[in-house]
């Protein structure tokens, strides 16, 4: 016969195995390798962000942009207002 301490020994140790095997399962499936996504900017200045990035791959850093850099408008004459259209 077995003792009652034996019985709640072996409960314990066989659901600790048991958490144990579910953890690492869980914990391997939930991670796996998804790649960040990425937004598109359409006004970012390419020739900057390449060379940054460039560098930091040489130098193994990574970047994350959070304000990529702009490229610079063209300089453009302001617009002359428009007419009134003011009857008087």
């Amino acid at each position: 016969m077995t003792t009652p301490r034996c019985t709640f020994t072996a409960l314990a140790t066989t659901l600790l195995a048991v958490a144990g095997v579910a953890a690492g399962a869980g914990s391997l499936s939930g991670c796996t390798a998804v790649p960040l996504p990425t937004a598109q900017h359409d006004d970012a200045d390419q020739k900057t962000i390449n060379a940054i990035e460039n560098r930091a791959q040489r130098k193994r850093v990574n970047v994350i942009w959070i304000n990529p850099p702009e490229d610079k408008a063209p300089d453009t004459p302001p617009q002359p207002p428009l007419p009134s259209r003011d009857p008087s």
